[in-house]
């Protein structure tokens, strides 16, 4: 379990003082697999960084597993660091040592039997899939591999909690959904808590049972990960989620959005469907009862963890419908309606 109260992180400089962090709060149970998304510059590193004091903060309390770690002396922070695994974007193996040598490296630090070390590198090369590449180097690896052998390190002294630090930012995007997968079966089987950072929206739609959006050193947003797709209240957090559901307007038909309607106009909306929803014949159900025609100019269904969640974009008459029996319709049917903008001339289909 993570829990961060009220950190703040400030670099001093020549000139003047960088706020790295502003105020986070943020917590992690016990089992649960929280992603920290936000643009290169944000504060997600050194948010995560500030999780095992590698950076320590400027004020607030840090707490994992119970322990607050900024009241620790050196040695009883490297015991409590133990319990912390932590993955790399770049791996950080060790050239000169094999697969089995690289995952038994934290294990001999602490001095374990060799027949406890052998027992415990051998599962956890079976669990990441790795047991024909125990002899293997570094070099002999692919990033898939490389990452796998990270992971299995990660485990080796049988952490509680597990930080992943833009794990899959230097993979292709086949080997990226095979890695997302893989900490998914290892939190299902170990129950660790997972903290994740990165810049993709995608691998947060992958894995995350909640996100927190941070901007500027400060969490701009966190909900759980369908809340988030499903409603999301700030611009960053809008075009993040557009960026991985390709739920926006062609370039030039955006262009021609306008802010307030005019008597002819048409009312672009953006529709979200979340579960049952999705699947149900919603719109057609709409212009059946109302007899309203609509013209549908974008769909898509994604798959998030343990929901379906789908997304339209349509235009209606603004002239001869009122939006406020539309919006009123669509919302008890679970559907979120937001009006994107309004616009002349788009053809209906019969």
């Amino acid at each position: 379990m993570i829990e961060l109260n009220n950190v703040n992180k400030i670099y001093s400089g020549k000139s003047d003082d960088h706020h790295a962090l502003k105020n986070i709060n943020l917590h992690v149970k016990a089992g649960e697999i929280v992603g920290v998304i936000g643009k290169s510059g944000a504060g997600k590193s050194t948010l995560i960084r500030c999780v095992n004091l590698l950076e320590r903060p400027t004020s607030g309390s840090v707490r994992v597993n119970g322990v607050e770690l900024t009241t620790l002396n050196p040695s009883q922070l490297r015991q409590a660091r133990h319990q912390i695994g932590m993955i790399f974007q770049h791996f950080n193996l060790l050239a000169t040592r094999t697969v089995y040598h690289n995952v038994a490296f934290p294990l001999q630090l602490l001095k374990k039997p060799k027949k406890e070390i052998e027992k415990i590198v051998s599962e956890l090369l079976e669990k990441v899939g790795l047991s024909n590449r125990r002899d293997a180097y570094p070099n002999q690896l692919s990033g898939g591999q490389k990452q796998r052998v990270a992971i299995a390190r990660a485990l080796a002294t049988k952490p509680q909690v597990l930080l992943c630090d833009e794990m899959t930012s230097a993979l292709d995007p086949e080997t990226t959904d095979d890695i997302l997968q893989l900490v998914r079966t290892i939190n299902r089987d170990l129950g660790l808590s997972i903290l994740c950072i990165t810049h993709e929206m995608s691998v947060i739609k992958f894995i995350a049972d909640r996100v927190a959006v941070i901007d500027h050193g400060e969490i701009v947003e966190c909900a759980t990960v369908v809340d988030i797709f499903k409603n999301p209240k700030t611009n960053i957090t809008q075009r993040l989620i557009q960026s991985v559901l390709k739920s926006d307007l062609p370039a030039d038909l955006q262009s021609q959005l306008r802010f307030e309607g005019m008597p002819d106009d048409q009312v672009v909306l953006r529709l979200t469907f979340v579960g049952h929803a999705t699947l149900e014949p919603v719109i057609n159900e709409f212009m059946r009862q109302t007899h309203i025609k609509v013209n549908i100019l974008q769909a898509n269904i994604e798959q998030l963890r343990t929901e379906l969640i789908g997304r339209m974009i349509m235009s209606i008459d603004l002239q001869k419908t009122k939006l406020e029996i539309v919006q009123r319709f669509l919302e008890k049917k679970g559907v979120v309606v937001e009006v994107m903008g309004y616009v002349e001339n788009l053809a209906y289909a019969e």
